[in-house]
């Protein structure tokens, strides 16, 4: 099935500790992270339904006043160890990528029913990233 996809790029800073890492990790640091959420719809549907006359899957405004209220203002500066999302799993790339996809999944029950969330990949530094991709 073909999909229509769009993309948006931010940047979180953030510091945590890996809790019983063998390596350096387990020291507390930060990084300035770049996060991709992308979201989809069927593109057939983006085609020819009326809804989406505008042309658009969202409107990137939107979706940039959604990244600010429901990932930003949690995650952005903060010590993630400290935050409730973490109480029960390491602050990794990867689990930080899965938790911003389940926030991202339940900011868009206001949005079209057919908008859903395909991927968020975390960029921990330009060589490294985590994704978590929405089935």
């Amino acid at each position: 099935m073909s999909q229509m996809k769009i993309t948006k790029r931010f940047e979180l800073s953030y510091s945590h500790t890996l809790t019983n890492h063998p390596g350096k990790c387990s020291n507390l640091h930060g990084h300035n992270a770049v996060v991709d959420v992308t979201l989809e719809m069927d593109a057939e549907y983006f085609l020819n339904n009326k809804k989406c006359s505008d042309g658009m899957v969202v409107d990137f405004g939107d979706f940039k006043e959604d990244i600010e209220k429901h990932i930003k203002r949690i995650f952005d500066h903060k010590h993630l160890n400290d935050l409730e999302a973490f109480a029960k799993a390491q602050p990794t790339a990867e689990n930080l990528a899965y938790i911003i996809g389940v926030v991202t999944i339940g900011s868009l029950k206001n949005t079209n029913p057919h908008v859903k969330l395909s991927s968020v990949t975390v960029w921990e530094d330009r060589d490294s990233c985590a994704t978590f991709e929405n089935e």
